[in-house]
């Protein structure tokens, strides 16, 4: 009896491993083709069909784009970006709860899409990046960037599909749960395009010249350990979609393992990574057309970003009148002590300071036993230093790890939005309750 257990067993689990594949296979098809159509305002937009002849093509454009933008008929042609930027949506819309008929509907930031966007929510968004990382391959950017630091900073964007299927928090389900749902929610990295630095820095301009002034905000994400260059790209787009930024989202990726058994190398790799960080931001600031610029660090991000502070107050100083609007500082697996010392330079450069903290992150909590000394971003004890707001989200992530909430639980990404958007401070805030210490200080907690 037993042994035909475990044969039956065995049995399910090569035939459950076969059908994924099938499933995968089938629903990573796509047989769509590109056309690029000259509008009536001189516009240029790329977008991909299965139609196969030419009034199949011009119908779609008119659901896709309106009948009154169309100049002439539309002729197969090799792909090339949008100038302009696309209709969006309400900034946050998601975030704030508030569910679209499609899940992905264009922003600004996306450059493709398909001509049948409304009925199914495809869409593909470009995210801008720099890395440190060396190149797979010198001559092709599309191969991909490897985990060895390299002296040059690369620059370019990403282009990454997002499916019908995204839910908000989320860049792709286990494959049991897209079987189950016959549906592939995958975020998917489908070009990276090298530009070097003039070209990056013009094109940025550029595309912020083509925004109205009061959306013209840029946000840079910088990951945390474990984490290579396409998780961090697919990430980025991820976050940039669900809190609908209308500027532009980029990511600064250094040189993590990415892997599990990396930490002691992705610890000496963020702290050589730090003058390049400091480099970039202040550049960002400098010559990217953003006339608001928000900052996310996630985990050990927050290392390289806490050290570079310093440096970019005297930088920016140097070179830059511009300050940073919101700075978001979660999960932070940073020393408490080194923390609290060096985290006064936040308040030099930026608008307002968010720290996000948990009592249930178990990655910064792995950290903490690992070094013997608490980290910023776990409590007990709270970190609680003057200039920054200190936000407990214990109530509300629903993580595995309780180490991904910045980007994956709703109130949180609520959250940043409203500040992005507004600014406001805590009190002021929906959601937010506050809370006092045993030492009389207070600090914040979002309501569950």
């Amino acid at each position: 009896m037993v042994e035909f257990i475990v044969v039956a067993a065995i049995a399910s689990v090569v035939a459950l491993t076969a059908l994924a594949g099938i499933f995968r296979s089938y629903l990573g098809r796509d047989h769509r083709t590109e056309v690029e159509i000259q509008t009536r305002h001189g516009r240029k937009v790329v977008i991909s069909s299965q139609a196969v002849n030419q009034k199949e093509l011009e119908e779609l454009l008119r659901q896709s784009l309106g009948p009154e933008v169309l100049d002439q008929p539309a002729t197969p042609s090799a792909p090339m970006d949008v100038d302009k930027p696309v209709a969006q949506p309400e900034l946050g819309a998601q975030a704030a709860g508030v569910e679209p008929e499609s899940a992905a509907r264009p922003t600004a930031w996306i450059m493709r899409r398909h001509p049948d966007n409304v009925s199914t929510g495809q869409g593909e968004c470009i995210v801008w990046y720099a890395t440190n990382r060396r190149l797979n391959d010198l001559t092709d950017p599309n191969r991909g960037f490897s985990a060895q630091r390299d002296r040059t900073v690369h620059y370019g964007t990403c282009r990454v599909f997002i499916p019908k299927s995204h839910k908000i928090g989320s860049t792709g389900s286990p494959w049991w749960k897209r079987i189950l749902s016959w549906s592939d929610d995958r975020l998917k990295l489908l070009e990276t395009r090298g530009l070097d630095a003039a070209t990056y820095w013009q094109s940025l301009a550029m595309h912020f010249d083509n925004i109205a002034q009061d959306d013209k905000s840029g946000v840079v994400f910088l990951h945390g350990y474990n984490v290579s260059f396409s998780d961090a790209a697919l990430r980025a787009a991820q976050i940039g979609f669900d809190l609908q930024i209308k500027g532009a989202m980029t990511f600064f990726s250094w040189p993590s393992q990415g892997t599990l058994d990396g930490y002691s190398a992705d610890e000496a790799t963020i702290e050589a990574s730090e003058d390049t960080i400091a480099e970039f931001l202040v550049d960002f600031a400098a010559m990217s057309g953003a006339s608001k610029i928000h900052i996310i660090a996630h985990s050990m991000g927050n290392r390289g970003l806490l050290r570079a502070v310093n440096r970019i107050v005297s930088i920016a100083e140097r070179r830059s009148e511009k300050q940073f609007d919101q700075i978001i500082l979660a999960a932070a697996d940073v020393d408490a002590d080194v923390f609290r010392r060096d985290s006064g330079a936040y308040g030099k450069i930026a608008r307002r300071t968010t720290l996000y903290v948990s009592s249930r992150d178990r990655a910064v909590e792995a950290s903490k036993w690992l070094h013997n000394y608490p980290r910023a971003g776990l409590l007990p004890p709270i970190m609680i230093t003057p200039g920054i707001d200190t936000i407990n989200v214990v109530n509300v992530d629903l993580t595995l790890l309780g180490h991904g909430y910045i980007a994956e639980a709703r109130a949180v990404l609520t959250d940043i939005c409203h500040l992005f958007k507004e600014g406001k401070a805590p009190e002021d805030r929906f959601g937010i309750a506050a809370i006092t210490s045993r030492q009389h200080e207070a600090y914040w907690e979002i309501r569950g």
